[in-house]
């Protein structure tokens, strides 16, 4: 790269339906490289069918889910040879990441990226940030129900209570300023003004802005992509009742520049599910949506008009697979 060069980050996902026993393949449109700039491949992230939300908690998925090894993988570029000439299982594929940086958690976990490099932000510039629920969950208005107890004078009483939590999306993108002091942007806004499979939500900007007046260098964003929340509660064994809301798939994020102007970092009109752009974390996600995810060796780029395919081939003689893929990189832009 030369010195007026500078990176910026770049995100684009599909959704390809593959039939037993046939072949898939995700439309060379979709991984396009339609910028003017050339593309440094990072990685491919997969997550496959999605389970709906249930009451209760999931196991952690601390294998790889069994679907992924029903499917049989090739990635090639256009103009060049398949990226692995003989098709793989998935589960091959992405096999243990060369980049450790794994974790879990189980209550109101985020989930965090890492840039390969720091993202400029200039002065009196932002983050235009959009979360969606893409699929229907939990409606977190509290819950009428009906308690039984003692008073402090040892009286039996029934009565009626309200009770739930409303969980919170937050955005957090982490970095640095000019003179090397950590510098922190964030935004907030409650699940409860999401309608579950409509709109995006354009989260408040007003703290996503650079007001300093010096560039600042973004490092780590960080998704809010989960919550467990309280559904119900029993006064005589004083046991809680959880469930969840949100998981690799159910929500989605899409950041872009706050200037329209500038170079879109996920061009795609729809926001995409955190379990792609989060490869890394290992969350209460029920297995399936869990994402995997395929490393680029290194200086791997597709340059202008230049197109990334990715086949699916199905050995399940059973069911059909809906799989999500994520291309993620970094534009070198001048």
């Amino acid at each position: 790269m030369t010195d007026n060069t500078y990176e910026v980050p770049y995100w684009v996902d599909s959704h390809v339906e593959v039939k037993k026993l046939s072949i898939g393949e995700i439309p060379a449109s979709m991984f396009n490289n339609s910028t003017e700039y050339r593309l440094r491949l990072v990685g491919l992230s997969f997550a496959g069918p999605i389970t709906p939300t249930t009451p209760t908690v999931t196991t952690l998925p601390t294998r790889h889910p069994g679907w992924a090894s029903n499917l049989l993988v090739d990635i090639g570029k256009s103009g060049c040879s398949d990226q692995n000439l003989v098709r793989s299982s998935l589960t091959n594929l992405c096999g243990t990441p060369r980049i450790q940086r794994q974790k879990w958690g189980a209550n109101n976990m985020g989930r965090s990226y890492w840039l390969p490099k720091p993202y400029k932000l200039d002065q009196d510039e932002g983050l235009r940030v959009e979360v969606q629920a893409r699929w229907p969950g939990y409606e977190h208005t509290g819950m009428t129900f009906i308690a039984k107890g003692y008073d402090s004078a040892g009286y039996e009483y029934t009565g009626r209570e309200r009770i739930g939590s409303i969980p919170r999306m937050t955005f957090i993108a982490k970095g640095y300023d000019s003179d090397g002091y950590p510098v922190q942007l964030a935004a907030l806004n409650f699940v409860s003004n999401l309608d579950p499979g409509g709109a995006a939500l354009v989260m408040d900007s007003a703290d996503l802005f650079n007001r300093g007046r010096k560039p600042i260098y973004l490092t780590e964003f960080c998704y809010k992509g989960m919550d467990t929340v309280v559904i119900g509660y029993d006064k005589e064994t004083g046991i809680s009742t959880y469930g969840w809301d949100g998981d690799g798939c159910q929500i989605g994020w899409r950041i872009n520049p706050s200037n329209p102007s500038f170079t879109q970092m996920m061009p795609n009109a729809t926001t995409i599910p955190v379990g792609l752009l989060t490869p890394l974390d290992r969350c209460y996600d029920g297995g399936s949506e869990s994402p995997l995810c395929y490393w680029f060796p290194q200086n791997t780029y597709l340059d202008p008009k230049q197109a990334l395919a990715v086949r699916f081939s199905s050995e399940d003689e059973s069911s059909e697979l809906d799989v999500w893929v994520c291309m993620f990189g970094q534009l070198e832009v001048m």
